[in-house]
């Protein structure tokens, strides 16, 4: 359930949060926090989770979400997350401009969050598509962990909580180890976007080759099946490398107990690391 910060304008109907205001109210700013099993929820303290929100009605104002906890989660200003909304911010201070999109009515964001003992990840995609790695701040920079909403403007939208399950897979990922040896250009990099029904991916070698990845039901595996490519030349290494992996991506697709992703044919294994294709993730404690 949506938790208000107090505010009189923001109703709560279960997964869904709704913030009355006019158009004097401009200036003000509403929070609320979502807490999964009610009061009693004690939120992420480490490990994995990833909450949706859909946006509706959105007409005017800048709506921002992520996480926060609940020292941070107050009334008005005072309220402080890791949010995203086009930029990133800390709830009053630009840290990033132009992360990605701005959010727009309709629009479905992902907040997936991996914690461990030194650090706080998160990972931020709009309708499907990876913004990548946006926070990567040591840990005790929030406590317990808790999806936000932030917003300020003068037409607060209606927004609900979805129900969905994190594979893992979205995102832009870079060869780091394995089967393959990469020798006379750049590490190949894949990146992966859609939804946990069907995948879309693009390899890049030499060449930007589309795959489809799926699964013939929930607890299969993901598995890939090439498509068209682009039809640029190269060096005969890359070249090679780049057939080798065409073949090697119809394999199994799963993350790893380190966050990686791990594609499996029957000869060869090939380990992916996260990356931001364009702009750096925030790693300093934006708090301080």
């Amino acid at each position: 359930m949506w938790v208000s910060d107090g505010s009189d304008e923001i109703v709560v109907e279960g997964s869904r949060v709704v913030c009355n205001v006019g158009p004097s109210s401009g200036s003000n700013v509403y929070n609320a926090l979502w807490k999964e099993g009610g009061a009693e929820d004690k939120g992420i303290l480490q490990g994995k989770a990833y909450w949706k929100i859909a946006l509706q009605d959105l007409k005017e104002g800048n709506l921002f979400a992520g996480v926060s906890d609940l020292a941070k989660f107050k009334k008005g200003w005072s309220c402080k997350g890791l949010l995203y909304g086009g930029n990133l911010s800390n709830g009053g201070c630009l840290l990033v401009g132009n992360f990605g999109p701005w959010l727009k009515n309709n629009d479905v964001l992902g907040v997936f969050v991996d914690a461990d003992e030194s650090k706080i990840r998160v990972y931020f995609d709009v309708n499907g598509t990876s913004m990548g790695l946006a926070f990567d701040v040591p840990r005790q920079t929030l406590g317990n962990i808790y999806p936000m909403l932030h917003f300020s403007g003068s037409d607060f939208p209606s927004i609900t909580r979805q129900e969905d399950k994190f594979e893992g897979l979205l995102g832009h990922w870079r060869y780091s180890s394995g089967s393959f040896e990469v020798t006379g250009g750049d590490e190949p990099t894949f990146e992966i976007r859609g939804s946990p029904t069907v995948y879309k991916g693009s390899l890049r070698v030499v060449n930007t080759i589309g795959v489809s990845i799926t699964r013939n039901g929930p607890g299969e595996p993901f598995k890939g099946q090439p498509g068209a490519s682009t039809m640029m030349g190269g060096p005969p290494e890359l070249m090679r490398l780049e057939s080798e992996m065409t073949k090697h991506v119809t394999g199994t697709f799963v993350l790893g107990e380190s966050g990686q992703l791990v594609i499996s044919d029957e000869d060869k294994t090939s380990n992916w690391t996260r990356f931001s294709p364009t702009k750096s993730p925030v790693t300093e404690n934006p708090f301080q």
